[in-house]
């Protein structure tokens, strides 16, 4: 539930007011997974053509990262889970603390990774995707100069991006894997 905060507060930063089906998504959820999945799917293209960003590399692209991308990372997360998401009391007043954070961007952004390290602690094994995340991050303020006008920069920084993030939810430790190609 805290994922479905987040979104609906990090579009309300964004001026997206789409987040605000998200609550039908998850009620969605409660009777087909995977009709649920397929609308967050269908919600996903629409929020990415009401969120307009000249680059990633902006005060705007950076928001939008943080507003929109994580927090749908989140409410995707509680999708692919089993059952229905719980609301413990501290989620209650993390996201009363992240609705009240709808003032100030960066107390969102810093109670965002706060979250975000709340919710995944447990499930991962750090060492590697930390430092892939580190040596991305540090690759990309040092040569963000280069790629504010370069589209095809910004398409290949998306895209380590997206791989990182993938590798990130393929190194959990519940993810449910099927032997493909048995030989």
């Amino acid at each position: 539930m805290i994922g479905l905060v987040s979104a609906i507060v990090g579009g309300a930063l964004m001026n997206s007011y789409i987040p605000l089906i998200l609550p039908l998504i998850y009620l969605l959820k409660r009777f087909n997974k995977d009709l649920a999945i397929l609308t967050f799917s269908a919600y996903l293209l629409g929020l990415s053509y009401s969120i307009n960003v000249s680059s990633i590399y902006s005060r705007e692209g950076a928001l939008a990262i943080f507003a929109i991308a994580l927090p749908n990372l989140l409410v995707l997360d509680s999708l692919l889970r089993e059952g229905f998401p719980d609301f413990n009391e501290k989620e209650f007043a993390l996201s009363l603390a992240l609705i009240a954070s709808y003032i100030n961007e960066y107390a969102f952004i810093a109670l965002l990774i706060i979250t975000l390290v709340m919710k995944f602690h447990g499930d991962f094994i750090w060492r590697e995707p930390l430092g892939a995340a580190l040596l991305t991050g540090a690759f990309l303020y040092y040569f963000r100069a280069y790629f504010e006008n370069d589209y095809v920069g910004q398409v290949v920084t998306l895209i380590t991006a997206s791989i990182l993030t993938f590798s990130l939810l393929a190194m959990r430790k519940d993810v449910k894997r099927e032997k493909m190609f048995s030989a």
